[in-house]
C-alpha cells in the first residue's frame, strides 16, 4: 500500500508542468521531476536526471550570492524562512534569459512535514508569456497616461465609490486645484445650472449621478467657482464605467474650459442688437429725410409756380412798356434759375 501510494504521488508529481524538487532540513534535493530534469537537459546539462538528488540547492545559492547574484540571495532567504516556520510560503519572479530569448520564472516554496521532518517543495513556473503581457499592459498604461494627461480638456477619474482619485493638469487647471473627495464632499465644488442660475447641488453633479445612477450627462453648460474665487463657464460630461459583470467601477468626468467662447457670443450678440439698432434707426432717418425734402419741395416749388404764373399774365396784359418787358423777363430768368437749383438739389 505504501508502495503504491509513493507511485502515484511521483505519478503526479511527473505530470505537473512545474519544474518541482524536494529538498530536506539541510537543503539536500531529495527528489526531482521530469519537468525539472527536462528543463536542466535542454539548457545544457548533461548528467542524468537522478544526479539532481543530492545536490544542496542552498549551497548552490549561496554560490550565486558570492558571485553577486541579488537573485539568488532573495532565494536563498526565502528559502530558510520557511524552512524555519517563519512564513507559509515564499514566491520570487526571477529572469533566466537564453542568448535568443528573454524567459521569466516564479519559484514557489512551501514546507511540508513526513515522519517527523520537515521538508521543502521547490516548484519553478515559467511566466514569460505573464510577464511580456504584463509589460505590454504597462506600456499601454503609460501610453494612456501620457494622453490623458497632454489633453487640453480636463478629465478627472472615480473609483466605484464616486471619489476623485486622479485629474489631469487641464482639469486642474480648469478649476485651479483640486479635491479628491467622495460624493458626499461634493459641495465643495461650487457651481451654478447657467440655465436657471441655480446652485447646484452635491447630488446633482453629473458626476455623482454617474455614479449612483449609471447615468452619463454629455456637454452640461455650467458656472463654476474655481478654488481661486474666478468664475468660468464650462462644459460638464459625466460617463459611468462597468465591469464585466455590468456593475459601476468608476466615472470619467470632463470638463471643457468655453468661458472665451461665452464671452465672444456675449460680445458677438450685442453687436449684433447694435446693429439691428443703427440699422432701424437709419431706415427712421431716411424715411424722416424723404418726408424733409418732399415737404421742402411742396414749400419751395409753391411760391416759385405763383411767381412764374403772375409773371406770364403781366406779360399777357402789358406787351408793350419796354421797361415793364426787362422787369418780367427778369423776374421770369431768376425764378427759373431758382426752380433748376431747387430740381438739383432735391431730386
Amino acid at each position: 500500500m505504501i508502495a503504491s501510494g509513493l507511485w502515484l504521488a511521483t505519478g503526479a508529481l511527473n505530470a505537473l508542468g512545474a519544474h518541482i524538487a524536494v529538498l530536506d532540513k539541510s537543503g539536500v534535493i531529495v527528489f526531482v521531476n521530469e519537468a525539472w530534469s527536462r528543463f536542466a537537459r535542454d539548457n545544457g546539462a548533461t548528467t542524468a536526471a537522478t544526479s539532481f538528488v543530492g545536490t544542496n540547492y542552498f549551497e548552490v545559492c549561496r554560490d550565486a550570492v558570492r558571485c553577486g547574484d541579488a537573485t539568488a540571495r532573495l532565494a536563498l532567504s526565502g528559502l530558510q524562512e520557511v524552512l524555519r516556520g517563519d512564513r507559509g510560503e515564499f514566491s520570487l519572479d526571477y529572469p533566466c534569459s537564453a542568448p535568443d530569448a528573454e524567459r521569466w520564472f516564479r519559484m514557489s516554496v512551501t514546507r511540508f512535514a513526513a515522519e517527523s521532518e520537515h521538508y521543502l517543495v521547490v516548484a519553478h513556473d515559467e511566466i514569460t508569456l505573464q510577464k511580456k503581457s504584463e509589460r505590454e499592459l504597462h506600456a499601454t498604461e503609460r501610453l494612456l497616461r501620457s494622453v490623458l494627461e497632454a489633453l487640453p480638456i480636463g478629465v478627472w477619474i472615480m473609483d466605484a465609490e464616486g471619489r476623485i482619485v486622479h485629474g489631469n493638469p487641464a482639469g486642474v487647471a480648469v478649476w485651479a486645484g483640486a479635491r479628491y473627495v467622495g460624493p458626499q464632499n461634493f459641495g465643495e465644488y461650487k457651481g451654478w445650472w447657467v440655465s436657471t442660475g441655480e446652485r447646484i447641488a452635491p447630488q446633482e453633479w453629473a458626476a455623482a449621478r454617474a455614479i449612483r445612477n449609471g447615468e452619463t450627462s454629455i456637454d452640461e453648460e455650467i458656472e463654476i467657482e474655481c478654488f481661486d474665487g474666478a468664475h468660468k463657464i464650462i462644459l460638464n460630461s459625466a460617463v459611468p464605467l462597468h465591469g464585466s459583470d455590468g456593475r459601476i467601477t468608476g466615472a470619467i468626468i470632463v470638463n471643457q474650459d468655453i468661458t472665451a467662447r461665452k464671452h465672444a457670443e456675449t460680445e458677438r450678440s450685442a453687436m449684433l442688437r447694435e446693429h439691428e439698432r443703427l440699422s432701424v434707426a437709419a431706415q427712421e432717418a431716411n424715411r424722416m429725410k424723404d418726408y424733409f425734402i418732399a415737404t421742402l419741395s411742396h414749400e419751395l416749388r409753391t411760391p416759385l409756380n405763383s411767381v412764374l404764373g403772375w409773371t406770364a399774365i403781366l406779360k399777357r396784359a402789358f406787351p408793350d412798356p419796354p421797361t415793364f418787358e426787362r422787369a418780367t423777363a427778369a423776374i421770369e430768368r431768376n425764378a427759373r434759375i431758382q426752380a433748376q437749383l431747387l430740381n438739383e438739389a432735391l431730386d
